[in-house]
């Protein structure tokens, strides 16, 4: 164990070894003065009856620490700096079954009972536990965002999708967003328009091959190949400009010589509008399939 040189242990630096959270229980050797020295000089907060933290950490390493619990679902994946489709309105924390919990903690987390066993990173759910949390818990366009943005974070790969042992209750959507994750998109934004169009009709992929007479081939954000049908996320950050404008009108309309129908939605379609989203696509692939075919 750490000390300092007077011969004093550190307790700070032991609670960082455990990943920034800590039970007195956890703390072998260290005496309850020693714990509220270090609260007293700051360099240790104290979150919940017999729970320590060190000061700065997010407010779902807090709760958790305060419920003797394990950061999750959305709050997890956020902590692995994986972009999120709507971050959580309240932290996600999960605790072992039949833990009683202080008088008015739902109004401030949101909390998940289950045990973790060897699923743990840490004071938060491993990376494959948390995509399979998000899965359970969460809307499929969210649950893809965060499947699709594990991928292309690295920390996960599409064959520990495949080989995930699913069981429970939820194991049918979990293996949907498995199935349907790629890492392909480049951003929440259009895996949330894949779900949606998933939703809308089966098939649709991100980043389909489109080829253009000229021989040039371009990539829709998400597209329905066989149906020649593109969905495009447009959102203002990356389409405000002058220079941005005449690059979506070329690949749009290159696109519609090429017999694609273009669809374009933008970021509060997505966000906001879900249902007239997925009704949209469902509507446009119905009309294209009604339509003869040269």
């Amino acid at each position: 164990m750490k000390g300092s040189a007077s011969g004093e242990v550190d307790v700070a630096a032991l609670v960082a070894q455990l990943g920034g959270t800590a039970a007195y229980s956890d703390l072998s050797g260290v005496t309850q003065r020693q714990v509220r020295k270090a609260v007293e000089n700051g360099t240790l907060c104290r979150v919940g009856r017999g729970a320590y933290a060190l000061p700065g950490l997010t407010t779902a390493e807090l709760a958790a620490a305060g419920l003797t619990g394990t950061v999750s679902g959305l709050s997890a994946a956020l902590s692995y700096g994986w972009p999120v489709l709507h971050e959580p309105r309240l932290p996600e924390v999960t605790v072992p079954r039949g833990r009683n919990l202080p008088a008015g903690t739902a109004r401030a987390v949101r909390v998940h009972y289950s045990a973790l066993g060897n699923d743990r990173d840490g004071n938060r759910t491993s990376p494959l536990r948390t995509v399979i949390d998000c899965a359970r818990w969460h809307p499929f366009e969210e649950a893809l965002a965060v499947a699709d943005s594990a991928l292309r974070s690295g920390l996960l790969s599409i064959g520990e999708f495949r080989g995930a042992h699913l069981r429970g209750a939820g194991a049918g959507r979990v293996r949907m967003v498995l199935e349907a994750a790629d890492g392909l998109a480049a951003n929440p934004f259009e895996s949330g328009l894949r779900a949606m169009a998933l939703n809308a009709h089966p098939g649709f992929l991100a980043q389909p091959e489109a080829r253009l007479g000229s021989g040039r081939v371009l990539h829709p954000d998400v597209g329905l190949p066989q149906q020649r049908l593109a969905l495009e996320a447009d959102s203002f950050e990356f389409h405000g400009n002058r220079k941005q404008l005449v690059a979506d009108c070329w690949r749009y309309n290159e696109l519609v010589v090429a017999g694609w129908t273009v669809l374009r939605f933008s970021w509060e379609h997505v966000m906001k509008h879900q249902k007239w989203v997925v009704a949209t696509i469902s509507s446009a692939v119905t009309r294209i399939d009604q339509v003869p075919q040269l």
